[in-house]
């Protein structure tokens, strides 16, 4: 008889749930520890080390489920089956020590308190009720925009803010998130909410991801409206963006790091 029949018990959840608590911690130690950038000071440095485990982590919530529809399907249905509540837990493990990380190294912010709570009780809550199908989907959809986040913190840690590179991958940044959050979420939150019926109390945590999605797209609306002011300062110097070395000339225009950080991830 196998160990793990559907991860639908309280042993089974417990006993996968704590190995997937260890091993992400010891991964992201691994990173924090071993993972030293010369010249760079240890926060900056310490920032860049903890960002190659998440970009792990969303490749692995993007590549798997992939692979997951294409061999069985792509469904939509309350209830999931073994893969699925793997893939939940995992998101909850995933957060649980990644907030924990973040809080050890000073970098936990109040937006991360808020979104890390609500992803865990909902990943986790569809885990114990088995409703998992809904949550993989969310996961992915919502794990889309990750990737270019991460390469955007990267440039801006390397240095290279003001470059090409780091402008095209923010705007792919916000374009995604944006498609996202609105298009794709809200289409999920119809299907969870009215037609597969999940639990109503993990229903109301997905609504409270939605609302501050949809105060980050208010920030990026924001931000790309100050973006695009910058660019017509640009245009209007004759100063030019180089794709990954920073222009000498960047430091005569008026916004050159002066910057307040955004509020957004």
């Amino acid at each position: 008889m196998a160990i793990i029949e559907n991860l639908t018990t309280a042993p089974e959840v417990a006993l996968v749930g704590s190995a997937m608590v260890i091993g992400y911690y010891a991964l992201f130690e691994l990173a924090a520890k071993t993972i030293k950038i010369p010249k760079f000071s240890h926060q900056k440095s310490l920032s860049i080390a903890l960002t190659f485990p998440a970009l792990l982590h969303d490749i692995m919530v993007i590549v798997f489920p992939v692979l997951y529809w294409i061999t069985h399907g792509p469904t939509l249905h309350k209830y999931g089956d073994l893969w699925n509540n793997i893939m939940n837990l995992d998101t909850s493990a995933y957060f649980l020590v990644h907030g924990i990380i973040l809080k050890k190294y000073n970098m936990f912010t109040t937006n991360h308190a808020i979104h890390h709570i609500a992803t865990i009780v909902c990943a986790f809550g569809v885990t114990i009720t088995g409703e998992t199908p809904v949550g993989v989907a969310v996961e992915f959809c919502l794990h889309l925009s990750h990737i270019p986040l991460h390469m955007r913190c990267i440039l801006r840690d390397f240095g290279l803010k003001y470059t090409s590179a780091y402008e095209y991958v923010e705007a792919f940044y916000f374009g995604v998130y944006a498609f996202e959050r609105t298009v794709g979420l809200t289409y999920l939150m119809k299907v969870s909410i009215f037609d597969v019926q999940v639990n109503m109390f993990l229903n109301i945590m997905l609504c409270a991801i939605y609302i501050q999605s949809i105060v980050f797209i208010y920030q990026i609306v924001l931000l790309t409206l100050k973006k695009y002011k910058n660019y017509k300062e640009r245009v209007k110097t004759g100063i030019k963006y180089e794709w990954m070395t920073e222009c000498p000339d960047a430091q005569y225009l008026s916004y050159y790091r002066k910057e307040k950080k955004e509020k957004i991830f």
